[in-house]
């Protein structure tokens, strides 16, 4: 990430880019939030997604630009001040299940409790 926009990255996936399931994307995690347990840290983080690049181009390449999507997260809780958590992972289901879920769902962990995320 060039722009500069990135704070803490802690994990990258591999998903799908849409429900049709028709192409893969790259899911890098910017949720690292390591003050959140002692001054609230940062209340807003990203995921970065982009498609995943064709290796063969990636090998040929010396520098690789690819249009990023930046998806905003904010993490939703009491006012405790575990309320900004703090991600260390991010996977990114595949398929999807009969229960609701769906190719593309993003799930986040983290290292304090459980969360609920907006985004």
């Amino acid at each position: 990430v060039e722009s500069g926009e990135d704070t803490d990255l802690e994990s990258i996936s591999l998903g799908p880019c849409d429900r049709t399931k028709t192409s893969s994307c790259l899911y890098v995690a910017d949720t690292g939030n390591n003050d959140a347990a002692f001054h609230g840290g940062r209340s807003v983080t990203n995921i970065f997604k982009f498609v995943e690049p064709d290796i063969a181009t990636c090998r040929a390449a010396r520098t690789l630009r690819v249009e990023v999507a930046t998806l905003p997260l904010r993490y939703r809780g009491d006012n405790s001040r575990h309320h900004n958590a703090d991600s260390e992972a991010v996977f990114v289901d595949l398929a999807g299940d009969a229960e609701g879920g769906h190719p593309g769902d993003i799930f986040l962990v983290t290292k304090l409790r459980a969360i609920t995320v907006d985004r």
